[in-house]
């Protein structure tokens, strides 16, 4: 098995040992399956299982590119392709080894859940309207649990890319496996000193507008690439925000990185 390889599927054992042993540990009886698996994504409970799954999955997914850029492996390999395809190249790979490293995760971990769980109904249909205004995508709840599911994973791709987008301004390879904690915290810092500003300022129609700033976030209980969904009538909007800004990011920081290395950067 290369080395990649190796690291990645020890990463995602361990990640799925933590979340199993998360939910064993879980004190909160759930009305239904999905209302427990969306608690375990709940930043608010259970934040070092969210930090957790973002450290493994960067080094899991992303650390092995990392090292070509540290260590400069990186110019051998544009030798033989243009920069611009071999970036495009490992973007692509990036996302589609973290779309697959979250599918399992979450497979894996809803599963146990489902056999575990106290409660015997996937969803709970007695809470109907509580569901269908609280913090869910959609009202219809296995609609919302697949889209939930389906999200986090795009979510967690977008993330790790993110990630892999600022190997340009990391210069240190340990800085760079604890990166998504501090990236973590400060988009969080962020999120909520925009949530400040606009609730002192307290203007008609800026509801959607604070739900928006806590899209920057990496984790919120409103707002989130791994959590996806926000309050009330702006959760769709809140999650496609979040997909925006961050992509946003990610091509400024590729553009920036490009240009670089064209000039022996």
């Amino acid at each position: 098995m290369k080395k990649g390889k190796y690291v990645f599927v020890v990463c995602l054992l361990f990640n799925i040992t933590y979340g199993i042993y998360t939910l064993i540990i879980c004190p909160y009886w759930a009305s239904s399956i999905f209302d427990k698996y969306l608690t375990l994504w709940d930043m608010g409970m259970y934040a070092m299982f969210f930090i957790v799954t973002i450290m493994l999955s960067l080094i899991g997914t992303v650390l092995e590119k990392y090292k070509e850029v540290y260590y400069e492996f990186d110019k051998s390999c544009i030798v033989r392709i243009s920069l611009k395809q071999y970036m495009i190249n490992n973007i692509k790979e990036i996302f589609l080894k973290s779309l697959f490293y979250m599918m399992i995760l979450h497979g894996v971990l809803f599963l146990f859940n489902y056999i575990t769980c106290d409660s015997s109904d996937l969803i709970d249909n007695a809470n109907y309207y509580y569901y269908n205004t609280m913090d869910y995508l959609v009202s219809n709840q296995i609609l919302n649990m697949i889209l939930f599911i389906g999200c986090s994973c795009i979510g967690g791709g977008l993330l790790n890319v993110f990630m892999y987008s600022l190997s340009i301004y990391i210069k240190n390879l340990y800085v760079f496996m604890v990166s998504p904690i501090i990236v973590y915290f400060i988009s969080t810092m962020m999120a909520e000193i925009i949530h400040i500003i606009f609730d002192i300022i307290n203007i008609d129609g800026l509801t959607g507008i604070l739900s928006l700033g806590q899209s920057i976030a990496v984790g919120t209980l409103n707002a989130s690439l791994l959590q996806p969904g926000t309050q009330a009538q702006y959760r769709i909007v809140g999650l496609i925000s979040s997909w925006i800004i961050y992509i946003l990011i990610i091509v400024i920081n590729f553009k920036y990185t490009y240009r670089k290395k064209q000039i022996g950067g």
